[in-house]
């Protein structure tokens, strides 16, 4: 029987660092999805922007309290409070990061959609008879489409800013 437990020690002993290598995989991925995805950003500061909010609401209730006591005159203006300016930048920076993110992650929405409206079928990388991608001539035609969408923008915006230098001149 002893003979049977020693070999399982070093087992266990060689499945904690392997398990400490996993979890370490882990949150390195998880760490790099934060970085490339805004949604896990804005759903990452979520709880940050609870707290930030319920830190300042309790920094204003005490402070309505104190000025609400000196009012009275039951109490000086001796004692201090906290910060009410510093709790509200913070919450106002985690907005801002949340905002940030979201606009963030509408542009990315908003790329993605204009590149299956353009380009609904992906260019081959290497020649595969199962992948929908594209042909040559669907690349083609899909290329001149795109020049001939850019110089009509081009010649917009030509034409729109010859009409504002002749307002100027006028």
């Amino acid at each position: 029987m002893a003979s049977t437990q020693q070999p399982q020690q070093p087992t266990q002993a060689q499945n904690q660092p392997q398990t400490q290598q996993q979890a370490h995989q882990h949150q390195k991925q998880a760490v790099q999805q934060y970085e490339y995805d805004p949604i896990l950003s804005v759903k990452a500061l979520v709880p940050h922007l609870k707290d930030s909010l319920s830190n300042l609401m309790k920094i204003s209730a005490c402070g309505f309290l104190h000025s609400a006591s000196i009012d009275s005159a039951s109490k000086s203006s001796d004692t201090t409070i906290q910060r009410l300016d510093k709790s509200l930048e913070e919450f106002y920076s985690i907005c801002d990061q949340v905002e940030l993110h979201l606009r963030l992650a509408q542009e990315c929405s908003s790329q993605y959609s204009d590149s299956q409206r353009h380009t609904p079928h992906p260019l081959p990388v290497k020649p595969d008879v199962n992948a929908e991608t594209q042909t040559y001539s669907q690349y083609v035609s899909t290329v001149k489409s795109q020049v001939s969408c850019a110089r009509e923008v081009h010649d917009a915006l030509l034409d729109c800013s010859n009409k504002l230098g002749d307002n100027k001149s006028t």
